[in-house]
C-alpha cells in the first residue's frame, strides 16, 4: 500500500469574485446600485439631503423584502405544506383555535387536501407605514363614497370593518378585533335592527308631526279668512249704514224744506182773510 499526498487547488479567489459578482447583481436588481467601487466615492450621510436618504433606505428595505419573500415562497411554504398533510393524515381531534376574534374547534383530519397557499411575509417599518397610508386614502374615499350616496352601491359596512382590520394588522396591533364590531357578528345585527325600527318610528312621527302642521297650517288659514271676510262684510254694511244715515239726512232736510214751502203760503192767506173779515165787522158796526 502506497500512501501519496492528495492536492487541492485554491480556488478562493475565484469563489471570492463569484460571491461580489453575485452580489453586485443582486443589488442592481434591488432598483439601484448603492455599493461603488470605493467607499470614497459613496455618498455620505452629511452630504445627503432627507429625501435621498428615504430612497436609499426604500431600495434596501424593498431588497431585503424581495429576498425574505423568496424564502417565505419556499422554503416556509413547504414546511407548511409538510405539516398541513401531517395533521390531516395523523390528527384526529379537535383543535381550537381563535379567528377573527371567534373560537372554533376543527379537526385536521377533515381538512381537504391544501396544494395552494399564500404565506404572509413581515414588512419593515418603511413598508408599513406606506401600506398604513395607503388604507387610511382608502377608508377616507370610502367615506367619501358613502357621503355621496353609493352606500351598498361601491360601498358598505362589511368594507369598512376590513379596511379597519387590515390597517391595524398593519399598525402592529395586536387583536385589533377587540376595537371593532364585526357587522356580520349577531350583536351588529341585532344593532343595525333596532336602528332601522328607531329610524322607522322617528320618520312616522316626522310624518304625523307634518301632518298636524299641515292641518293647524290649514286651521289658521281657515280662521284667517273667516277674519277678513267678517272685516269685509263689516266694512260693507258700515258704508251702507253710512250711506243710509246720509241720505235719511238729504231726505229729512228736503222734507223740511218743503213742509216750510208748503206752510208759507197758508199763513199769507189766512192773514188775508182774517183782515178783510175785520173790515167787515167794522163796516158792519158802522151801519148798525
Amino acid at each position: 500500500m502506497a500512501v501519496m499526498p492528495f492536492a487541492v487547488p485554491d480556488t478562493s479567489a475565484s469563489i471570492s469574485a463569484a460571491i461580489q459578482e453575485t452580489k453586485s447583481e443582486r443589488t442592481e436588481l434591488g432598483g439601484a446600485a448603492l455599493e461603488l467601487a470605493t467607499g470614497q466615492m459613496q455618498i455620505g450621510g452629511d452630504r445627503m439631503g432627507s429625501q435621498g436618504l428615504d430612497r436609499a433606505y426604500s431600495v434596501m428595505e424593498q431588497l431585503s423584502a424581495m429576498m425574505t419573500k423568496n424564502i417565505a415562497a419556499t422554503l416556509i411554504r413547504s414546511t407548511f405544506l409538510l405539516a398541513h398533510a401531517t395533521l390531516r393524515e395523523h390528527y384526529n381531534e379537535p383543535v381550537p383555535i381563535k379567528k377573527s376574534g371567534k373560537w372554533f374547534s376543527p379537526v385536521p383530519s377533515e381538512w381537504p387536501e391544501r396544494r395552494r397557499l399564500t404565506v404572509k411575509v413581515g414588512m419593515s417599518p418603511g413598508e408599513r407605514m406606506r401600506k398604513a397610508n395607503a388604507l387610511m386614502q382608502i377608508l377616507s374615499s370610502q367615506v367619501q363614497l358613502a357621503g355621496l350616496g353609493m352606500d351598498e352601491v361601491l360601498v358598505n359596512l362589511q368594507g369598512f370593518y376590513e379596511t379597519l382590520m387590515d390597517w391595524a394588522r398593519v399598525s402592529e396591533i395586536t387583536n385589533p378585533e377587540q376595537y371593532f364590531v364585526d357587522p356580520a357578528s349577531d350583536d351588529a345585527k341585532k344593532a343595525l335592527q333596532s336602528k332601522a325600527t328607531a329610524a322607522q318610528e322617528q320618520k312616522k312621527q316626522q310624518s304625523q308631526l307634518m301632518q298636524q302642521a299641515i292641518g293647524l297650517e290649514q286651521i289658521r288659514s281657515t280662521v284667517d279668512k273667516y277674519k277678513a271676510d267678517q272685516e269685509t262684510q263689516f266694512k260693507y254694511w258700515a258704508e251702507v249704514l253710512r250711506a243710509e244715515i246720509e241720505e235719511a239726512k238729504i231726505v229729512g232736510a228736503a222734507t223740511v224744506q218743503l213742509l216750510a214751502a208748503k206752510e208759507k203760503p197758508d199763513d199769507q192767506g189766512t192773514g188775508k182773510d182774517r183782515g178783510e173779515g175785520a173790515g167787515k165787522e167794522s163796516v158792519t158796526a158802522e151801519a148798525a
